[in-house]
């Protein structure tokens, strides 16, 4: 009779010890949900600013902004006018660093908490629960080169930048 009662005693312990180790598991999946919804980094418990995004989406672009002739010249093409002759002769002018950047474009960004381009996906439940994006920056900037009589020429441009909670950046 008492190994009974000790087994009953057992079983129901272990029960609950279940329950709450799963309830203990999905307190950490809401509270953890809850803080990535937030824009909260799951790294470094820290939410991005509105600035520090815009300087890592600037920073992105000045990585792959056009550093030779011939990127410049496809990069002219598909942003000036596709159907135009061969762009030959012209030579990019970079960005230096942050502070030259927004020496040239002045009011260039903005952070969305959803894209207006059509062309990109809408931000779900899942991307925020999971902190996977964030919110979106929008770039406006001038693609800086020296014409072929070495005048420089501008021409305005603008890409959108999916940024994660932990400031990790994908293209549009």
């Amino acid at each position: 009779m008492l190994y009974v009662k000790l087994k009953n005693l057992r079983w129901k312990i272990k029960s609950l010890l279940m329950i709450f180790i799963c309830l203990l598991f999905l307190f950490k999946l809401f509270y953890d949900g809850k803080r990535n919804y937030q824009g909260i980094c799951s790294e470094t418990q820290v939410k991005l600013s509105d600035a520090e995004k815009i300087n890592l989406a600037i920073e992105a672009l000045i990585s792959y902004y056009p550093k030779d002739e011939r990127v410049l010249n496809n990069f002219l093409r598909e942003v000036a006018n596709p159907e135009s002759e061969k762009l030959s002769g012209k030579k990019p002018i970079p960005y230096k660093d942050l502070d030259d950047f927004h020496d040239y474009n002045k009011d260039c960004c903005e952070v969305l908490p959803q894209s207006k381009d059509i062309d990109s996906p809408p931000v779900n439940i899942i991307d925020r629960l999971s902190g996977s994006l964030s919110s979106f920056v929008k770039v406006k900037y001038k693609i800086r080169y020296f014409d072929e009589f070495r005048n420089k020429q501008k021409v305005a441009s603008e890409v959108t930048y999916r940024i994660s909670n932990c400031g990790y950046i994908h293209n549009g």
